[in-house]
């Protein structure tokens, strides 16, 4: 059942279940016919459409018009059932865990022994192995309630509501929950809480999520720090700064900033929104290729912090849905493997791929910014998502 039909209510029983999974099973069949009827009207819009095409363009051109909507329409159909179907196994499995052929999914087609990938010298104990298969994003219920977090948290919210006894209020609701609260149920077993505890005291050691994949990775650390020594010694893809430019770059933004907002270019919620708060450096680490020999590291910058964080957060909006507009774009394998289906290779010819080594580092930045402010000059769609101008968005990449 979608979400947005489920039904909530107070009433309690075996009999109150039955009423709302049938008002629910009714309110689907009716979202099923209307959304029928919307894809019948929207086929005889099609049609007439096409018709009145027919009579009014010389053939030529109606054919050029046909094959580019055929085209685009087999493109999104099938792009739309990929997803779809996914969604569908997806729902399947959690549902009843089952295959096709009857057998027990989890137990069949997932190899729990593939989930932790150890290349150190440490022998993992039963109850290591199984703390770390739950993966890197699993959450350990605390042994006490965080009192101090929530209350400095709940801090933070009041001291940004204007309305000052709302934030009374919400404090005291607070304090109320707080005094009746218990800690939750422990989700892991004392042996795996005294696992976690272990190997939090090894110092010998690095957990890493792999770098594809939902594999947990082990590694020595003095093989780490070697891989990462590495990779940032490469001068052909890195330069050494001699200086830190965190203060620089965040006056250079600031300054940016306050002109917009003084000439009234960008209103006090944008401006809010964007200016810089803390001075984190960004911190780079790398995740294991477990993949391919030797287990070589991807390079990872985090930026979380840093002063243009906000800033990237913000032009990711307003640039990635420029991304995947051409025929040459790849949304995944699925989507390749649709692309090359029926493609015959001559003979003497074969089909080939090309991996790019420090990709992000070797794309010039002065043709890039001039490409996306090409792209940007031609969206008619750029003021929906963006109060910024392509003149005050190409200032603002200048300030990286």
């Amino acid at each position: 059942m979608p979400n947005s039909l489920k039904l909530k209510t107070t009433v309690k029983g075996t009999n109150a279940n039955v009423i709302i999974h049938r008002a629910e099973k009714r309110l689907l069949n009716e979202r099923i016919r209307q959304c029928n009827f919307t894809v019948k009207k929207i086929k005889e819009e099609i049609e007439n459409i096409k018709t009145q095409l027919v009579t009014e363009l010389e053939p030529e051109i109606w054919e050029r018009i046909r094959t580019a909507y055929d085209n685009a329409y087999e493109k999104q159909f099938t792009e739309c059932r990929y997803r779809q179907q996914q969604k569908y196994d997806h729902l399947v499995a959690q549902r009843n865990g089952d295959d096709r052929n009857g057998e027990n999914y989890l137990t069949t087609h997932i190899n729990p022994d593939k989930w932790v990938v150890n290349l150190s010298n440490r022998q993992l104990s039963p109850a290591e192995i199984t703390v770390l298969q739950k993966g890197m994003n699993f959450c350990v219920t605390p042994l006490s309630v965080p009192v101090q977090e929530i209350v400095a948290s709940t801090e933070v919210v009041c001291n940004q509501m204007k309305d000052k006894s709302e934030a009374d209020s919400l404090r005291a609701d607070v304090v109320k929950i707080l005094k009746n609260s218990k800690p939750p149920k422990s989700n892991i077993t004392t042996e795996e809480r005294n696992a976690i505890a272990q190997l939090s005291r090894d110092r010998n050691i690095v957990i890493l999520p792999a770098d594809k994949g939902r594999s947990t990775v082990i590694l020595n650390k003095e093989e780490y720090k070697s891989k990462m020594s590495g990779l940032v010694n490469d001068e052909t893809t890195y330069v050494r700064l001699r200086n830190d430019p965190t203060r620089r770059v965040k006056n250079k933004l600031v300054n940016t900033l306050k002109r917009w907002k003084k000439d009234n270019k960008i209103d006090s919620k944008l401006y809010n929104k964007l200016y810089p708060t803390s001075e984190v450096v960004p911190k780079l680490y790398g995740l294991p290729k477990i993949h391919k020999k030797d287990s070589p590291l991807r390079p990872i910058v985090s930026s979380i912090g840093g002063v243009m964080y906000s800033t990237a957060k913000y032009l990711a909006t307003v640039i990635g849905p420029l991304a995947g507009k051409t025929e040459h774009h790849i949304i995944n394998s699925t989507d390749f493997v649709q692309k090359i289906k029926g493609l015959e290779v001559p003979p003497g010819q074969k089909l080939i791929s090309y991996d790019v080594s420090a990709l992000f580092t070797s794309i010039p930045v002065d043709q890039a910014l001039h490409v996306i402010k090409d792209r940007l000059e031609r969206d008619n769609t750029l003021s929906d998502r963006c109060d910024l101008s392509v003149e005050q968005i190409e200032n603002y990449y200048a300030c990286a």
